[in-house]
């Protein structure tokens, strides 16, 4: 069990690989009430930095964190060419009540890009397109789109 004070945006940032999941995988899962709220701008702030491990991480945890205010800065990531960036995103975005979301932020999903989405070939390693965010748009239109209807 970990302790209230093991968490380490230093530490987080400096792990890579297996280490990092597994730091920071029980932190996203039963341990995010160990992540201080204060840490929300420091993981915002180094998303350019961030290899596409990091940055899911961090998206989980910035959610966790501050859900209302980070809502916008996921959906954006719904066009990262990354798959494993856009459909942690997609799921983030997915589990937030449509209600919730402000209606900006709402129109926003009809301005996403349609792009190419990377991930690793397993055998070489290499990055190889592996589809595109259309579908994750589409299912977040069209839960928005039953809902509104439901509320009419």
């Amino acid at each position: 069990m970990m302790e209230s004070s093991d968490f380490s945006f230093e530490r987080f940032m400096s792990l890579f690989g297996p280490d990092l999941v597994s730091y920071a995988e029980p932190y996203v899962t039963t341990e995010v009430e160990s992540i201080p709220k204060e840490i929300y701008p420091a993981l915002v702030s180094s998303f350019t930095d961030m290899d596409e491990t990091h940055l899911v991480y961090a998206l989980e945890i910035c959610m966790r964190l501050k859900p209302k205010e980070f809502i916008q800065r996921a959906v954006a990531f719904l066009a990262h060419p990354s798959a494993a960036v856009c459909t942690t995103a997609f799921r983030i975005v997915e589990y937030m009540p449509l209600d919730e979301i402000p209606t900006d932020v709402v129109n926003n999903l009809f301005n996403i890009k349609v792009v190419d989405l990377f991930g690793p070939n397993l055998r070489s390693g290499e990055r190889i397109c592996v589809g595109t965010n259309e579908t994750l748009l589409r299912t977040l239109l069209e839960k928005l789109d039953t809902q509104k209807k439901s509320n009419q």
